[in-house]
């Protein structure tokens, strides 16, 4: 700031031009990443919990109701081997983050028609 350059306190506004601190998910100067703080140990160890890592998901599968849409499992690829048969009995998560969670919801039908 002593060199004239302004102060900022969110860099995630999209402009980054400005000093100050940057925020961050660290624990003993290591990056804490979501599955570190949520699925520890005892949450990994749950008899009603199956975590998948490691897959592609190619497309969720849906029920036949069309008056009530759910996910009832998916298909994936692991190692270029699809496998169809994933299934929940309760709740699907889809975690994929920004790009890959569209893109599996338009792989699967979901969305507007002008996406497929």
């Amino acid at each position: 700031m002593e060199s004239g350059v302004p102060p900022t306190d969110d860099f995630n506004r999209g402009n980054n031009y400005g000093v100050g601190y940057f925020d961050v998910n660290q624990e003993e100067g290591m990056r804490w990443s979501s599955a570190d703080a949520f699925l520890n140990k005892d949450v990994r160890s749950r008899p009603n919990l199956t975590i998948f890592t490691g897959l592609n998901i190619h497309s969720l599968m849906l029920n036949d109701s069309p008056n009530d849409r759910k996910v009832v499992g998916c298909t994936v690829t692991n190692n270029d081997q699809i496998a169809t048969g994933i299934g929940c009995k309760k709740e699907f998560i889809l975690s994929a983050g920004s790009i890959g969670s569209p893109a599996i919801l338009q792989r699967s039908g979901i969305g507007g028609a002008w996406l497929r």
